[in-house]
C-alpha cells in the first residue's frame, strides 16, 4: 500500500473550502455494492476488489447517490475547514482524511428529467449533464418475489455494460442507484452481465446529511459525456506532475511504500493510465 506522508500543494486558482452548512433531514436507501479487482499501479489494497456501502438519498424531488466513503470524507471537510477542528494541524487532517477511503470515483444526481455525474480527472472537478432517459430497458413479464417484495426484471445497456436490474412498486418511488431511474418502480437490486458491479438494497431509514453537493461540485465545470470522455481518454497519458505544471501551479508529495521506500518521484511522473473496469466504458 503507497502511503502519503504529507502534502503541500498550491494552485493559481483559488483553494476551494468547505462551508459549515444545516442539517439536512433525508429518506436514505443504503445499498451494498460490490465492485471488482483493478489493475491499480502502486497501491495493492485499493487494486482488490469489494464491497462498500453507497447511498441512495431523497431529498424532495431530487435524489443523490454517493459512497458512504466519499460522504464521511466530505463532512470531515467541512469540520476541518469551518467547525470545531479548524484550527487542526495538517498532519491531524490528513489522519483523520486517510480513515475514509473509497473506490466509488462518482457522485449521481438527479433532478426531475436531469442528471448530473460529477467526478474528478487530474485535478479538476467536472459536472456531467445528462438526460435521466438515457437508459432503454426491456421490461420483462414476470414477477418474482424479493426480500418479501414482488419485483419485476428489466435488461438495459449502459455504456458498455449490460445491466439487469429488478424493480418493484411496493416502495413508491420513481429511482434507483447509480443512473437507474427510467423505470415504472424502485429499483431494489441491479447487476451487469460480467459480474463486475452489483448493487443490493440492505435497509432504509430517515437521515441526516450534513450537505448535499459538496462546495467542489457547486464549482465544477459543466461538460457532456462526450467531453467527458475525451478528458479523461486525454489525461491518461499524462502524468500527475504534467497536469500540475499545466495548472500553473506546484505540488510537493512524498509517497512511500511498505517497506518505507520514497516512490514519489515514479508515481508522479508515471502516465496516470485509464481506469481498469470501469463502471461506464470510454
Amino acid at each position: 500500500m503507497i502511503k502519503v506522508m504529507c502534502i503541500s500543494a498550491a494552485l493559481v486558482c483559488t483553494a476551494l473550502l468547505a462551508n459549515a452548512q444545516e442539517k439536512i433531514e433525508v429518506m436514505r436507501y443504503e445499498y451494498q455494492m460490490t465492485m471488482p479487482s483493478t489493475k491499480e499501479t502502486g497501491d495493492e489494497a485499493a487494486s482488490q476488489g469489494g464491497t462498500e456501502i453507497v447511498y441512495l438519498d431523497i431529498l424532495n424531488n431530487e435524489s443523490r447517490c454517493v459512497s458512504e466513503g466519499n460522504v464521511k470524507r466530505e463532512e470531515t471537510l467541512i469540520e476541518f475547514s469551518t467547525g470545531a477542528k479548524k484550527d487542526a494541524d495538517i498532519a491531524t487532517r490528513m489522519a483523520a482524511l486517510s480513515s475514509f477511503r473509497s473506490k466509488v470515483k462518482w457522485s449521481i444526481y438527479k433532478n426531475g428529467s436531469d442528471l448530473n455525474t460529477y467526478g474528478t480527472s487530474g485535478v479538476e472537478t467536472y459536472n456531467v449533464g445528462e438526460s435521466v432517459s438515457l437508459v432503454k430497458w426491456d421490461i420483462l413479464p414476470d414477477v418474482e418475489e424479493y426480500e418479501g417484495m414482488k419485483v419485476q426484471k428489466a435488461i438495459g445497456e449502459l455504456s458498455g455494460r449490460t445491466w439487469t436490474v429488478w424493480f418493484t412498486q411496493d416502495i413508491p418511488l420513481i429511482d434507483g442507484p447509480y443512473k437507474f431511474k427510467n423505470l415504472p418502480g424502485f429499483v431494489v437490486k441491479a447487476e451487469d452481465s460480467t459480474g463486475d458491479y452489483k448493487f443490493e438494497l440492505l435497509k432504509s431509514e430517515k437521515a441526516v446529511a450534513t450537505y448535499w453537493l459538496s462546495p467542489r461540485q457547486e464549482k465544477a465545470m459543466k461538460i457532456d459525456k462526450k467531453q467527458w470522455d475525451k478528458i479523461r481518454n486525454v489525461n491518461a497519458n499524462k502524468s500527475f506532475s504534467q497536469i500540475m505544471n499545466e495548472r500553473g501551479g506546484t505540488a510537493t508529495f512524498k509517497m512511500v511504500d511498505d517497506k518505507g521506500k520514497d516512490v514519489t518521484d515514479e508515481l508522479t511522473k508515471k502516465k496516470m493510465g485509464k481506469e481498469d473496469k470501469p463502471i461506464e466504458f470510454y
